[in-house]
Formats: C-alpha cells, sequence, structure tokens
C-alpha cells in the first residue's frame, strides 16, 4: 500500500497506528510470514494509547527514564526519532505492562491465529525491526539504562546490570565500540539523568569489557561488547562461508594453560544477564550465533535461572526463505524512513536512459560493461563537483561478480578517468589462490593486513581528507558498512534469491546530511537483472522513482545553491542587502507560570450531565484536533477500568504540545492546576473526578475543548510577552551565506539581480515574480528567502504558540529603501499575522539603519489581474 497520508512527514512526530504504512498482502503468491510479523499490528495500538495516557502500569523507574527521554527538553533541542522511541516503549510496554516473561505470553497480541510451533526459543526474544539508518545503537542504548536502573532501583526486578551485546563482525564490532566504550554515548545522548531528577541519584558506572580484555567483574554492572567469534569456534577447512567471515575478528588468544578470561566463559558464570544483539538477521536460524545464545541460558537453567531477555535489532529479520522473525514486535519499515527523510531516497534511470546502456560481446568484464561505467561515472562526478562546494565528498559504489573483475574495473577506471587514479579502493585479497571468492585469510600476514585495511576504510573512507572516491567490491556488505557519501551505486553482478535488496541499497541509504530536512537521493545504476532485483523492493512499499539521467540531465538529490562568485558578470559587492540583527519581540516568561491559578480563570462552568449506568460505561472517545484538521481519537471500551489520572494525562499531553512545552518539563505543574479546574471549577462545584459519570462528561466534545482551550488562553495570556522594540548595531550581510542546499523538486531561475546562482521557487507565481523583478529598472538586487538562510521574524500564531516566519523576497532598490514582498497564493489563518508582525519589523529596521524599510503582501489573483505587468517596482506599488 502507498504512505497513508495522515503519516507525519516528520521523523519526531507521534504517529497513530492507523496511519502506519502496511503491506499489501496477497496470499496466493506468498505466505503470510513474508509479509508482516503477527504482533506488531496490537502492539503499536496498544503502545499508543499508553502512552497517551502517560505509560500507567509501570515501575516509577521505567516511567521516569521514559519522560526523561521522550518528554523532556534536551540540550540543543536534542530529540529521539519516534521510531527509536516506538522500540523502546514497546519493549518497556511488553515487559513490564504486559508482564511477557516467554514467547507464548505474545499470542495474545497474534493476528496471524499462529500456534507455539512458530514461536520455538525456550527464553524470551524480542526482535525490532529498524530501517538503516535510523539509529538502532541509540536504542540498544537505552533499553540497557532501563534495564540498569530497573534492577537497581525495583526491588522485585529480574532484570541485570549485566550485558552481552554482540556483534556479527568486527566492522560492526569497531562501531559499537565507539559508542560504548567509556561509556560515549551514555555521557554524551541525554540516556542517563542528572542527579536529582525525581529525587533520586542516576549514577550509572558499569564496568566495559571489551572482547576478550576481561578485566575484573564489578558489582555495579557489566557491559561486555563483543562479535560472535568469540563465541563459536569455526571449520577452518570450510571454506563455503569464508568470505563473511573476514569480517570476523581473530580467534581468541591460547595461551600456555588454555583460553583464559574470555568472554564465553565470563559470562557463562553470571548469575543474571540480559542479552542484545546488533545487525541480528543472522541469529534466528540455527545458527553458531543462536547456538552460543543457547549455551548462556543452559549456563543459567544449572543454576535455576534463566535467560530473562534477549533484544535482537536489524533492518532485515528475515530467514533465506524472506520469512519475517515472528518475534518482531516493533516495526520501522524502510518506505517509512524514505518518506519521513531519515535516510536517502533510491532513484534509478528512467527507461529511455537504460535503453541507450549495451552489453557489448566481450570476455573482458569492464569492456562488456563499459557503458554502465560510464553512465555511473559521469553520474557520480556531478554529484562529486556538486558536494564539494558543501565540503563533502560524494563516493561511488561499484559492485562486480569475482576479484578478478574487481582488478579489471580498477584498471579500466584509472586508465579511462583522470580523476579516478589514485582514488580507487577494491576490496578483496591477493594473497592466496582463491581470490576469486573474495575471501580473506585471517591466517596470513596479508590476509590480516586487507582485514586490516577494510577496517580502516570504513572509519576514514567519509573524511574529506581521504583520496577515496570508488569503492569496488565482490563482498555484499549486508551489515556493518555506515559509511554516508555514497551517492552513485553500479551492479553489475548476479544476486542470490536470499540477499534482499534492501541490503543491498543499504549501502548507499545513510544520509550525508544528517539532521538537515533535506530530500537526498541515492543513484542506483545497473544491468536490467540488477534493476529488477533492486525493484522487488517494492514488497516493502519503496517505489523507486525513474528519472533522466546521464548527459546534460541535472544531477539526482538537492540544488546547491551559493553566492554567485563565479560568475563574472555579477558585481557581488553591489548586489549585497545588510539585513540588521533585530532582537525577538516576542517570547516566554515561564517564571509567570507559577501564578498561574485555576480560580481566577475567566471562565463560564459547564453543565453537568447526568448519565445513566449503561451510557457512564459504554465506549467514549476523547478527540485531540491538531492544527485545525487533524483529528486523532483514543478509546475507551471499558470505562470501569478508566482513572481520571488517564484522562487529566490526555488533556495535560495536549495542553502541553499545542502550546509548544513538549520539552519543558512542566507537566507535573500544569496536571496539578487541572486537576484542580475539573473538581472544583469546571462544573461550578465540587466534583469527584473518579466518578464514572463525571469522566462519561469529560468525553464530550465542547467539554473537553472547553478544558484545552481555557488552559491554553490563560497560560498564553501569563506568560506570552511584547518584549517591545530593542536597537542592535548588529547585522549580517547576505553575501556571508554559506552554500547550502535545496529539494531538486523546487522551481529554479538563474537570476541576473541576485547574489545567489539559484531562485528555488515553491510555486509558478514565485519564480515568474523573480523574473520580472530582474527586469524592473528600479530594483538593484534581490534575493529570495529560504529556510537554510535563517532569515526569520517570530511571531504570534493564531493559536497563541510563537512561530517562525520566513518572509518571500528582499528587495533593494536604487533609492536605496529595501522592501520585503511576502507573495502568496492561498491564504491560511496564519497568514495576516505574519504580514503584521512584518509591518513592525520594518518599522523596527528602519530605525535600526536609518535606511527606508518598507514591505507589500501580494496576492496571486491580485498579480494575475494585471494584464501589463508593470516595467518597475514603484508602478507596481502604485497599482496595487
Amino acid at each position: 500500500m502507498p504512505i497513508p497520508p495522515g503519516l507525519s512527514k516528520s521523523p519526531f512526530e507521534i504517529n497513530i497506528p492507523s496511519e502506519r504504512w502496511k503491506p499489501d498482502i496477497d496470499l496466493v503468491k506468498k505466505p503470510i510470514q513474508q509479509f508482516n510479523a503477527p504482533f506488531v499490528e496490537k502492539i503499536r495500538e496498544e503502545v499508543h494509547e499508553w502512552r497517551q495516557f502517560g505509560y500507567d502500569g509501570v515501575s516509577d523507574t521505567s516511567k521516569y527514564l521514559l519522560n526523561f527521554w521522550f518528554n523532556y527538553q534536551h540540550k540543543n533541542d536534542f530529540q529521539y526519532y519516534f521510531a527509536q522511541r516506538e522500540s523502546v516503549e514497546s519493549i518497556i510496554y511488553l515487559f513490564e505492562y504486559k508482564k511477557v516473561r516467554s514467547n507464548r505470553d505474545l499470542l495474545t497480541l497474534d493476528s496471524w491465529g499462529i500456534t507455539e510451533d512458530f514461536l520455538q526459543d525456550d527464553w524470551l526474544r524480542l526482535i525490532i525491526k529498524q530501517a538503516t539508518g535510523s539509529g538502532k545503537t541509540k536504542v540498544l542504548s537505552l533499553l540497557i539504562a532501563w534495564s540498569y536502573f530497573h534492577s537497581l532501583y525495583e526491588s522485585d526486578s529480574i532484570l541485570s546490570k549485566n550485558f552481552l551485546v554482540m556483534a556479527p563482525n568486527t566492522i560492526v564490532l569497531d562501531r559499537l565500540r565507539t559508542d560504548i566504550e567509556g561509556l560515549n554515548i551514555f555521557n554524551n545522548d541525554p540516556i542517563i539523568p542528572l542527579n536529582g531528577y525525581e529525587n533520586r541519584s542516576w549514577s550509572f558506572s558499569p564496568k566495559v569489557h571489551i572482547q576478550d580484555d576481561i578485566k575484573s567483574i564489578s558489582d555495579l554492572g557489566n557491559i561486555f561488547l563483543t562479535n560472535v567469534q568469540r563465541f563459536a569456534e569455526r571449520n577452518k577447512q570450510n571454506n563455503e562461508y569464508d568470505l563473511k567471515s573476514k569480517f570476523l575478528g581473530p580467534e581468541p588468544n591460547i595461551k600456555k594453560g588454555g583460553i583464559k578470561n574470555t568472554v564465553k566463559e565470563t559470562v557463562k558464570k553470571l548469575d543474571n544477564l540480559i542479552v542484545l544483539n546488533d545487525e541480528a538477521h543472522h541469529v534466528y536460524e540455527n545458527t553458531a550465533w543462536k547456538r552460543s545464545i543457547e549455551d548462556i541460558h543452559n549456563s543459567l537453567k544449572q543454576k535455576g535461572q534463566k535467560l530473562v531477555l534477549q533484544i535482537d535489532v536489524t533492518a532485515t529479520p528475515k530467514n533465506k526463505k524472506g520469512e519475517i522473525f515472528t518475534q518482531t514486535i516493533s516495526d520501522y519499515p524502510l518506505v517509512e524512513a524514505i518518506y519521513q527523510e531519515v535516510v536517502k531516497k533510491p532513484v534509478i534511470p528512467d527507461l529511455p536512459s537504460r535503453e541507450k546502456l549495451k552489453e557489448y560481446p566481450s570476455s573482458i568484464f569492464s569492456e562488456k560493461y563499459r557503458d554502465y561505467l560510464h553512465l555511473g561515472y559521469e553520474t557520480w562526478k556531478k554529484q562529486y563537483e556538486k558536494h564539494k562546494k558543501m565540503n563533502k565528498k560524494a563516493l561511488l559504489f561499484i559492485m562486480v561478480d569475482d576479484t578478478k573483475n574487481c582488478d579489471d574495473v580498477e584498471n579500466y577506471l584509472k586508465s579511462t578517468f583522470p580523476l579516478l587514479k589514485n582514488g580507487i579502493f577494491v576490496i578483496h585479497t591477493k594473497d592466496n589462490a582463491r581470490d576469486s571468492t573474495g575471501e580473506i585469510n585471517e591466517n596470513t600476514s596479508k590476509g590480516k593486513e586487507e582485514l586490516q585495511r577494510l577496517r580502516r576504510l570504513v572509519n576514514t573512507v567519509d573524511d574529506l581528507d581521504s583520496p577515496i572516491k570508488v569503492i569496488i567490491s565482490v563482498l555484499m556488505l549486508k551489515e556493518g558498512w555506515d559509511v554516508r557519501n555514497v551517492t552513485t551505486i553500479v551492479g553489475l553482478r548476479a544476486y542470490a534469491s536470499h540477499i534482499l535488496p534492501e541490503q543491498t541499497l543499504g549501502r548507499g541509504l545513510r544520509r550525508m546530511y544528517f539532521g538537515q530536512q533535506l530530500d537526498e537521493e541515492l543513484d542506483v545504476i545497473g544491468t536490467d537483472n540488477f534493476i529488477d532485483y533492486v525493484k522487488s523492493i517494492s514488497e516493502e512499499g519503496v517505489e523507486l522513482e525513474e528519472i533522466p539521467t546521464g548527459g546534460s540531465n541535472p544531477s539526482s538529490g538537492p540544488v546547491v545553491i551559493n553566492v554567485d562568485e563565479e560568475n563574472g558578470s555579477k558585481n557581488i559587492n553591489e548586489l549585497d542587502i545588510e539585513i540588521p540583527s533585530i532582537p525577538k519581540r516576542y517570547g516566554r516568561d515561564f517564571l509567570s507560570l507559577q501564578l498561574l491559578n485555576p480560580n481566577e480563570f475567566k471562565f463560564k462552568p459547564c453543565k453537568l450531565r447526568n448519565y445513566s449506568k449503561e451510557e457512564s460505561i459504554k465506549e467514549i472517545i476523547f478527540k485531540d484536533i491538531i492544527e485545525d484538521s487533524e483529528q486523532k481519537s483514543i478509546k475507551f471500551d471499558n470505562l470501569e477500568y478508566l482513572t481520571s489520572t488517564t484522562v487529566l494525562r490526555f488533556f495535560t499531553e495536549v495542553i502541553i504540545k499545542d502550546l509548544g512545552f513538549s520539552k519543558l518539563g512542566v507537566n507535573h505543574f500544569i496536571y496539578g492546576k487541572l486537576k484542580i479546574f475539573v473538581s472544583d471549577i469546571l462544573f461550578g462545584k465540587h466534583v469527584d473526578i473518579d466518578d464514572l459519570n463525571i469522566i462519561r462528561n469529560l468525553s464530550e466534545p465542547f467539554i473537553t475543548s472547553q478544558i484545552i482551550e481555557t488552559f491554553k488562553k490563560e497560560i498564553n495570556n501569563l506568560s506570552l510577552k511584547d518584549l517591545g522594540f530593542k536597537d542592535s548595531n548588529l547585522s549580517t550581510f547576505v553575501s556571508n551565506t554559506k552554500p547550502y542546499l535545496s529539494s531538486r523538486k523546487k522551481i529554479y531561475y538563474s537570476p541576473k539581480k541576485s547574489i545567489f546562482n539559484f531562485i528555488a521557487g515553491d510555486s509558478k507565481f514565485e519564480i515568474e515574480f523573480a523574473k520580472h523583478l530582474d527586469s524592473f529598472d528600479d530594483v538593484v538586487s534581490f534575493f529570495k528567502n529560504d529556510i537554510q538562510m535563517k532569515q526569520y521574524i517570530e511571531y504570534v500564531k493564531h493559536d497563541g504558540r510563537i512561530g517562525s516566519y520566513y518572509p518571500d523576497f528582499f528587495i533593494k532598490l536604487k533609492d536605496e529603501s529595501i522592501w520585503i514582498v511576502e507573495t502568496k497564493g492561498a491564504e491560511t489563518l496564519n497568514d495576516p499575522l505574519k504580514y503584521k508582525r512584518l509591518e513592525t519589523w520594518c518599522k523596527d529596521a528602519t530605525k535600526t539603519q536609518n535606511i527606508n524599510w518598507d514591505c507589500l503582501y501580494l496576492r496571486q489573483e491580485v498579480w494575475n489581474s494585471i494584464k501589463v505587468k508593470p516595467n518597475c517596482f514603484f508602478d507596481l506599488l502604485n497599482m496595487i
């Protein structure tokens, strides 16, 4: 199915379960296990309701942590993705609220009609499915902290302060080590609350042990970080899977007297342990990895204990048949990650572009596929030149079928494209007769050297200082490849059916510009078989856009807008515009919230209705209207278990969210005031807020609206302040704007009188107006404002929130006056408020700079009504 219209474009916004993507199920073509997991849908629904009402039914420790992580204002406005939040919430909800202790307990959440035969593990194993690049390590770190403090503070806790974190190879291990060694991620991310939060000490000091470097075991907790190789002896005579083993670390050191202090033996001696597996798509089947965890479980059983919890995270929890792992309990699919711009969007050449490509009848690999290599290079070079302006380096990734052809492609690229002469990295070894398999022989010095080269590549290739521009590989590199700068993939090999297309695309999906709202794209080029293979990802909801590629066609991905210094026909100094830095006029006085007194609200009491017992306990719905149009509802089927606490928390969350106070940590304060208001004021008399009849009244849309709107109005009256005009000597020149990226989906125009190389328009009207500014006799220069330029004015929205307003055009005239023009098509409720604020800002700017600043509100219908367009800006003013 396509992306539902209600799914938020922001990866941080909460989404209701009915607006999440789901696969189209066709049981004629495939069994249900190849579509979605049986438990995800019901878990989403129940966790959503649980979240809305304040995480009731769990320990104080869990509630405190959840609120700190997801409802607290963090430094630099840091937020976790909703996908990360939902994954963590789902684990805690199942373990604490639902009391899930075995896999069979999950059957109550089944939507397939499965039996216990689908659940083979003897210990509780929960799987989190999160798209590549969506921050799985952060999820693991939050869950470690949850288990740690739950074990510390909850007397009946069966969780642990000991953790075994396992990786499939040393590439993944290196990434995890960066985060976990020295407790780096716990110190840098808002994971551990400050001491004193909720009147508790939050000391987090487990000892970290890397691989077999085992220190003394700490009573304060231990994190053992290792890869599966430390738990499984490999058959050195078996060459079938040695291609994968190139990623595995060396065998444990054998000392005289045997292996000493290995992680494998150490964790078996512990009385309690939580196992967390990263990139865990190998663990489900009967592999050495799974058997290693089973050994740990059996060791605990011998002591009368058991492995309480295993948590696996992976982007592709599927076996070789394409069947999803049954115990998947949370799902952030790739299609949602692409839509929310968490990862790049893959694009492929359109049919006319692909039809130009030929496979030549040659036994030389590079000759046979030279069209594909040339198109790949040409496409990559456009990206390389573009991103170089942003101080980033684009990478080209080429996949071939064997190591001999790796060498051939490398030599061809070096001899054909001078830019690549010293910038190619080939992933394979040349030190033994089996090199055509891509195997690294770790028992030779050359093999160890090659493995180290590969690990160094992953850690350094994104750096601008690295000369590497192209990577040629036989390997699938299905996990641990955290390189961000791949912009182009060229596929010249076939793939086994068990290799998933999202694993192949994953080599380039990670974003180059993390944290910026940009529609980054990944060019995917290849043979017809390769493109057909990649297009099979449509089963995951991902529809690949086809675009003209090669020749004079523009590159995919965002467009660079920069000061046009290379244009010799422009006088940058003359085109420059100085903009005053005027202090904000509107702000919040949060200290005034302490004066919020429900007894002083200007409010007319609501009429209390008496419902029959049947009416009081029937299904009711609490509705939250968002941005005047979107409606989200919470249903309760059994009111006998609904309390006033739950309802008041709902109102609190809505008020906090609507005011933009979600990060301030004032939930408890607002909740307390709400309780007074509903108990003593709402109905004009004191009422028992736990009475079902009162709760039933609170669900009525009119009363719900009265509560929420009254609190928002009173809070705004107290806290919203007009700070007045403040003079400033600070200003900024537009010429200081750094290059920035803009969506290729916008409309572009190359202006003559603008300091920038492009004007990016959201509509044809804006571009038409820009062209006329270029032709106006009295216009010296102009620019079209973009959010990336950060030229905004704060204003008060119609609902009392403070927003940011980005006016459209800044125009400098020959009389040295500067005008700001807001071009407007359809008008919204906030638009008149924005323009009124703009008028005030222009008056303040005039006082500050002693030159005239003025503004114009230009409606598209007015512009269209002018049949003969003016020749100068002042003529336009006279016409309106």
